[in-house]
């Protein structure tokens, strides 16, 4: 379910903004969290409204996860990109691939791997 607030906030020039915080929840996790900052409260509750119904209606557009092996396997594979790094970050990126992050999907990615994966 989704569902939106209004934060008010306040400028160093003591001007207001409102931030509308679109979220949804499931099982108490955030699926998907997106703000935007508006001059005007009723553009601020406009938006919110809108984007509450529109992914309600349509959904989460979650058809675009893989693993991030196959994202580093596709970086690979665009030579013009992947040629224009020097050795020693081509070989980084390789031993990446070869690594357990590789195989976690892009959703699930957490900042916990990131670090597991630095200590190591």
């Amino acid at each position: 379910m989704a569902y939106f607030n209004i934060e008010q906030r306040t400028l160093n020039n003591s001007d207001l903004r409102y931030k509308s915080t679109v979220f949804i929840k499931k099982y108490g996790k955030i699926l998907h969290l997106k703000n935007k900052t508006f001059k005007k409260k009723v553009l601020a509750t406009t938006y919110g409204k809108n984007r509450v119904t529109d992914l309600e209606a349509n959904g989460l557009n979650t058809r675009h996860t893989c693993t991030i092996g196959k994202l580093i396997d596709t970086y690979i594979n665009a030579r013009d990109l992947f040629n224009k790094n020097g050795r020693t970050k081509r070989c980084c990126i390789k031993l990446l691939r070869n690594c357990k992050i590789a195989r976690i999907y892009t959703n699930e990615l957490k900042m916990k791997y990131l670090i597991n994966l630095k200590s190591a």
